[in-house]
């Protein structure tokens, strides 16, 4: 986009975030883009461009750009190893760096020619060079970079190498034993360099003259078990502001933390709840963002020690392991769970081809996409992505929903601001959003393969759009599934139900841990032993009836322990929306199925007994959106 302005052209659609390319250009003010934010969803932009503009010119710079950043990872890393295949190294290097990227243009006078850039794709000019060797672990079909012919010591024996020359910063970017390509291991290591970058563009034209350059980014963020356990963390931090002897206890595990490698957990990258309770109670010499999430967890402190082969730190970890049993002995133990949160914006694709829809398209993105890290951060998660109407993060388990709730709220903001000034042209969307609760211990790449038809096959099609859907997966496999629009006719929105309910019910938990289990557990029996969560086709006649429901939930909550006179009536109300089972039509009304659902019990189940808060420590009320 950049190349194109340079040379006197003007992007139609999308419209560039002026911001983004000011940074690009080393003029940014204020805080750098942290995370990709460029929209994916878009084939091309459409650019007026003057007679004397070179397309070519476009298509070089972006080349040019990915080599100069490729070359910064190689003279950080790779150059003057010492090694006897580097020359073979270099050569696999140069090779896939140069042929990595496939880059199509099309130019035209006819503003209506919206399919030159598929047509020019049919054409299949890309062709690969052929990659021989042992594959990359992370790409398949490209060679990894130690040029070995096959897989053995000598291909161990370079990534040895080249780990120790590249330093500590490499032990979080590549694991013992991975083998990388060059595209996958720029991936791993160009945040490293990235502020490092400097390339100057001077076309033919002479107008086109400009310097790209690179800013800081975070190289250090949050592990999944470090997302996991900050609940727990957050709890500790607290809790030693009003008790002196844990207060020394908790001293006394950050120092002895602060022994171990740190793992880069969040040097750069803290995470709100964290900040905050630090500055609650504030000890300067407390650096809690830089533990490795492993070290919260005993069973992790035992498996380390046990691999140890130094004395010295199986010393170390055993001791932490038993100072750490102490404090949990007292606050308990943190989750073993963590959230992954995907979100993807509902029919706009079909108006995007539009003209009078396409400014404001782009303008509301814009908006969204700026506004995305403030929210992600305020409900203490790591954003990975947020690109148009795309986002990914990675939340703990108490902050998950509420942050979907306040992105959906802050993505609706942005279109009816956009809305007031088209009339008749407003853009109809909304975005839908998959909740995925997951062991930290469970690979990530398989959890985020689960995240994509959560959102796609369940919150978009079976709920119909604008819908929330949530998973909870075990270490034995889905445990339950469950989605609702988020605007369900007269009952409350789902978010606000689930957060109502996880409350009230751990208030009862406080008192007896096994309250929740016994009344859900039994309420889900009673639903399963009468049929009442069969599907439509297997219920015809069923006619549920809300005083038989109250009614079940009154046996459950009696099977409990619990008096009847202490079931209030709004959880006996909650209660029943939460079980019951809704969608959206094709036409956007919502409807209520005559069947309920066994599963919201269980995930109800699954966030009382995780969170260790009665409340989500940032949820954030419409009026902040």
């Amino acid at each position: 986009m950049q190349s194109v302005q340079a040379q006197g052209g003007r992007i139609e659609f999308p419209l560039p975030d002026e911001d983004y390319l000011d940074w690009l250009q080393g003029k940014g003010k204020g805080t750098p883009p942290q995370q990709g934010c460029i929209p994916n969803r878009f084939k091309a932009a459409r650019a007026i461009v003057p007679a004397s503009f070179d397309p070519l010119q476009v298509t070089n710079n972006v080349q040019a750009a990915w080599q100069a950043l490729a070359d910064q990872v190689w003279q950080g890393d790779l150059a003057g190893l010492e090694h006897p295949s580097i020359e073979q190294t270099q050569s696999v290097w140069q090779r896939q760096v140069e042929h990595f990227w496939e880059i199509s243009w099309c130019l035209t006078p006819d503003p209506t020619a919206t399919n030159l850039l598929d047509r020019r794709k049919n054409w299949r000019t890309y062709n690969p060079p052929a990659e021989p060797g042992v594959s990359c672990m992370m790409m398949e079909g490209w060679q990894e970079l130690s040029a070995e012919p096959r897989p053995g010591k000598a291909v161990n024996t370079f990534w040895k190498a080249l780990a120790e020359k590249a330093g500590k910063s490499i032990n979080t970017d590549l694991r013992p034993g991975e083998t990388l390509c060059a595209i996958a291991y720029i991936k791993r290591r160009f945040a490293h360099y990235f502020h490092t970058l400097e390339l100057p563009f001077s076309g033919q034209s002479g107008i086109d003259q400009w310097t790209l350059k690179g800013w800081r980014l975070p190289v250090n963020v949050p592990s999944v078990n470090y997302l996991a356990a900050a609940p727990w963390l957050e709890k500790a931090i607290l809790a030693a502001a009003k008790d002196t002897q844990l207060r020394e206890e908790i001293s006394l595990l950050n120092l002895d933390l602060a022994t171990l490698d740190s793992g880069h957990e969040g040097g750069t990258l803290n995470l709100n709840r964290i900040d905050k309770a630090c500055h609650t109670f504030n000890i300067p010499d407390w650096k809690w963002q830089t533990v490795n999430g492993r070290y919260f967890y005993e069973e992790e402190l035992a498996l380390l020690a046990k691999r140890s082969d130094d004395a010295q730190e199986r010393e170390i970890l055993n001791s932490i392991q038993q100072r750490l049993h102490t404090v949990q002995r007292q606050l308990g133990k943190p989750s073993d769970f963590y959230s992954i949160l995907l979100m993807d914006g509902d029919a706009l694709g079909s108006q995007m081809s539009n003209a009078t829809k396409q400014t404001g398209i782009s303008r509301a993105l814009n908006a969204f996409t700026r506004k995305v890290p403030d929210v992600v951060q305020a409900h203490s998660g790591f954003l990975v992505y947020a690109g148009g109407d795309d986002v990914l993060a990675l939340l703990s388990v108490d902050d998950a929903i509420a942050c979907a709730d306040a992105l959906r709220q802050l993505y609706t903001h942005c279109f009816a601001k956009v809305n007031q000034t088209l009339g008749q042209n407003a853009i109809t969307t909304s975005l839908s959003a998959a909740v995925l609760f997951c062991h930290y211990k469970s690979p990530f790449a398989q959890n985020l393969a689960k995240a994509h038809p959560l959102l796609d096959k369940v919150a978009k099609e079976k709920t119909g759009r604008n819908s929330l859907a949530i998973e909870v997966w075990k270490p034995g496999g889905l445990h339950c599934r469950w989605s609702s629009p988020w605007e369900r006719g007269d009952a409350p929105a789902p978010a606000a139900l689930i957060r109502s309910l996880t409350t009230e019910l751990m208030h009862y938990r406080s008192t007896d841990k096994q309250f929740s289990r016994k009344f859900l557990y039994k309420l889900e029996a009673l639903i399963e032993q009468l049929g009442l969560n069969k599907p439509v086709a297997q219920a015809e006649d069923l006619s549920i009836d809300n005083l038989y429901l109250r009614a079940l939930i009154r046996a459950a909550w009696q099977h409990s322990g619990k008096a009847v006179g202490e079931l209030n009536a709004t959880l006996l109300d909650e209660l029943l929306h939460m079980t019951e089972s809704w969608k959206r039509e094709d036409n956007g009304v919502t409807v209520k199925e005559p069947r309920l659902t066994n599963d919201a019990l269980k995930l109800l189940h699954f966030l009382t007994t995780e969170q260790i808060s009665a409340s989500p420590s940032s949820a954030m009320s419409e009026a902040s959106v």
